[in-house]
């Protein structure tokens, strides 16, 4: 994640299995085995240090001494999410972040998967990864291992 405003620029792609996005400002998607996903934070542009940009959508930090959630804000147009829902609930050890990132449906409830990752540029970036849940059955939101 990094910085960007509330009217941000628009996503360069989609977060979903087997592309990512590097953030906002710059980069471009590339291809990545099914079923990883990257989670990637930058601070809102907008100054506010508590305002982080996630693929498009302006999400929120919450820290409280080394307990870590990001909300959603501002969820980017096609995204299932909705403003307050969780995305990464975890913890911050030094530079490394461990925890919990969330996937989102029109039909199912949001899942979890373990993630982890890091922090680089001075604070200025998050990156983390996990294996995202499998596939869910049509219209009955079983997952599938």
């Amino acid at each position: 994640m990094r910085p960007c405003s509330v009217s941000s620029k628009p996503p360069i792609s989609h977060w979903t299995a087997g592309r990512f996005c590097d953030g906002c400002l710059g980069g471009g998607a590339g291809s990545m085995s099914q079923g990883l996903r990257v989670l990637v934070l930058v601070p809102n542009a907008g100054g506010a240090a508590s305002l982080w940009d996630h693929n498009g959508s302006v999400v929120s930090l919450e820290a409280t001494g080394n307990v870590r959630k990001f909300y959603y804000k501002v969820p980017r147009s096609n995204l299932p999410a909705t403003e307050g829902a969780l995305l990464f609930e975890g913890e911050r050890v030094g530079n490394s972040f461990i925890g919990t990132a969330y996937v989102f449906s029109t039909k199912c409830d949001p899942r979890g998967y373990a993630v982890r990752g890091f922090v680089t540029n001075n604070d200025q970036k998050i990156v983390m990864r996990g294996k995202a849940p499998p596939g869910r059955r049509k219209l009955r939101c079983e997952w599938i291992p």
